[in-house]
This record gives C-alpha cells, sequence and structure tokens, in this order.
C-alpha cells in the first residue's frame, strides 16, 4: 500500500501539533482549560512518541496506539456527549472522534507490513 507513508506521516505531523498544543497549554495556561498541567506534561511525552513513531514508520505503535486510542474516545467521548446534551458542540472531540479510527488502522497496516530485508549478510552466507 504505496498510501500507508503518506498516511503515516500526515498522522506524525497531527501529533507534533497536538505536541505543540500541550506545550502552550503547559506553557501559557488558559483559565477556560480546566485540565491539570500534569496532564499536559504526559500528553507531551505521549506525543511526541506517537509523532516519531508514525514519522518514521515503526511496527510497534499499535499495541500503544490501542491504550491511547481507548484513553481518547473516553475522554473525548464524555467531553463530545457532554457538550451536546448541553446544547453546545465540541469541535475538539468530535475531529478526534473522527481521526482515532484512522490511527488504529495505519498502526495495524505499519504492523502488518513485511520486514526490510536486511543488507547485512547472514552468518550462513559468511
Amino acid at each position: 500500500m504505496r498510501a500507508l507513508p503518506i498516511l503515516s506521516r500526515a498522522l506524525a505531523l497531527a501529533f507534533a501539533a497536538a505536541f505543540v498544543v500541550h506545550l502552550l497549554a503547559l506553557v501559557h495556561p488558559s483559565p477556560a482549560d480546566t485540565s491539570p498541567a500534569w496532564r499536559h506534561a504526559v500528553f507531551l511525552g505521549v506525543n511526541a512518541i506517537l509523532a516519531i513513531g508514525f514519522a518514521r514508520c515503526v511496527r510497534w505503535l499499535f499495541v500503544p496506539v490501542l491504550v491511547f486510542a481507548a484513553q481518547q474516545a473516553t475522554s473525548h467521548g464524555i467531553d463530545f456527549v457532554s457538550a451536546l446534551r448541553n446544547g453546545g458542540l465540541d469541535v475538539t472531540s468530535l475531529l478526534v472522534l473522527i481521526v482515532l479510527p484512522v490511527v488504529v488502522v495505519v498502526a495495524f497496516l505499519l504492523q502488518r507490513r513485511p520486514r526490510a530485508v536486511s543488507s547485512r549478510p547472514t552468518t550462513a552466507q559468511m
């Protein structure tokens, strides 16, 4: 699938952008932001790992992405439903909920890719 590296790198950019959002929230907290500073610090690490992993198209992302997706679906799902019940629309949560399945599928496909053939000789070839 030729689109896989493109999708993976697009997700890397999205996670890099999320890293910047959490960094700004940590450095210049908004009065409207109810998240504690430690949460933004945790997501700095999470977003950095996912951005690097998707940028490098690594195979090990699937399980961490499943954990991340479960947390995000729960958190943003609750926020989205709460906003709807109050007559509003949480656009950020909606976007997260739309993109999460793509993140999971791309991580799954990266895991299923054939391993790259090494150019190093094996001991049997020596």
